[in-house]
């Protein structure tokens, strides 16, 4: 995640002394994190492309709900397969954003069309790589066909160099929070600060025959 940066340049008044000018200069320097990446290669690409902001209203003692825009690129020879079906769920070990200031975090979930995606923490008695997935779309099923990514499914019997590709996006929101590490807490009872983290989505492509 592209962190909030803030650049302040003061100029200090001048003033006279005695005849003499006297001048004070503040200064500061902002870092950016960047990263570059380009994979033109694997069978399934997703590319998030922007950044997610959320902040406090105190009107509504919660956070807003931001965009998560996203590319798929799929690749390969996939001429044999008849159906197509995209999951998704988000990666718990990778979904906490934590304070600059205290311990405190809050947890960030994603939702698609209204429905809150799985878990890999599989959640509901559910466990293990294939608990809690969410399908985006599934060709079988004529699940998402109004979706961005239904175009993703004319994969199945495409030939091979075949690049098909779509965006959709998901709804984040913050969705809990701890006061201390280990506390639940209401987002009123948050001290004041900046959180900061990453949100990891899983994506699994499955071409059947």
């Amino acid at each position: 995640m592209k962190k909030l940066v803030i650049t302040a340049i003061g100029l200090g008044s001048l003033a006279t002394v005695s005849g003499a000018m006297a001048a004070s200069t503040a200064m500061s320097t902002a870092i950016w994190q960047a990263e570059a990446k380009k994979n033109t290669t694997n069978e399934l690409v997703v590319t998030p492309t922007r950044a997610l902001q959320f902040n406090y209203a105190a009107s509504t003692k919660s956070f807003n709900q931001d965009t998560g825009t996203f590319d798929v690129a799929i690749r390969g020879d996939h001429s044999a397969a008849t159906g197509f079906k995209l999951e998704a769920r988000v990666d718990d070990s990778n979904n906490t954003l934590r304070s600059l200031g205290d311990t405190s975090t809050v947890a960030v979930g994603a939702y698609w069309g209204g429905t809150e995606l799985g878990s890999s923490k599989g959640g509901n008695g559910g466990v293990g790589k294939d608990a809690n997935w969410t399908t985006l779309v599934d060709s079988a099923q004529e699940i998402g066909s109004g979706s961005g990514l239904w175009a993703l499914t004319t994969s199945a019997g495409s030939p091979a160099d075949t690049e098909l590709t779509a965006r959709d996006n998901f709804k984040f929101q913050i969705v809990s929070a701890t006061s201390d590490g280990s506390t639940a807490t209401t987002f009123d009872k948050l001290p004041d600060g900046m959180w900061q983290g990453e949100v990891a989505v899983a994506f699994r492509a499955t071409w059947s025959k």
